[in-house]
């Protein structure tokens, strides 16, 4: 399901379908998580990706207004918007996202492609480090997994790349 939040175009997935519990009015409960930021989509695709800090946690708090409960965080380079795993960057949006609201925090272990395997895990440990900015959970990529970016223009790929998980392939 696609929702518009104040300018953010953020896809909302439905992590389950199964009724969890049923509200007194009738309801069913559903877990929403809002990816806000992503790892490939940039501002020359949509000019509403959020890049920055401050930007990337707007989203996030946004969509918890909105009816997310938890929202899974790539953060990127302040100046170029590509994707990183710098722990000090998600120290700061996750910060600002706990300062005002309760919702849980997920960081990405997927990281984006040309991310080592270790950089993309050691992302975990160092974020609980600290209490304030320890994430509720993490993601957790099983097998391989492919990145493709496909220019409608070109007609071609202009990303085509597979993320290999070494785990269980020894």
């Amino acid at each position: 399901m696609q929702k518009c939040i104040a300018g953010h175009n953020i896809k909302f997935t439905i992590v389950t379908k199964t009724p969890i519990a049923i509200e007194e009015n009738g309801m069913e409960k559903l877990i929403i998580t809002a990816a806000v930021a992503g790892a490939l989509t940039m501002r020359e695709q949509n000019p509403n990706v959020p890049y920055t800090t401050r930007e990337i946690a707007r989203a996030a708090i946004d969509a918890w207004k909105a009816g997310a409960s938890m929202v899974h965080l790539h953060v990127r380079d302040q100046q170029t918007g590509i994707c990183v795993q710098n722990a000090d960057l998600f120290r700061e949006v996750i910060g600002i996202i706990r300062s005002e609201c309760d919702v849980i925090i997920n960081v990405t272990t997927g990281g984006a492609p040309g991310i080592s395997t270790e950089g993309r895990i050691a992302i975990v440990p160092h974020l609980s480090e600290v209490p304030e900015t320890k994430p509720d959970m993490a993601s957790l990529n099983c097998g391989s997994l492919n990145f493709g970016l496909l220019s409608r223009k070109k007609r071609e790929f202009i990303l085509n790349d597979a993320q290999m998980n070494p785990w269980g392939c020894q």
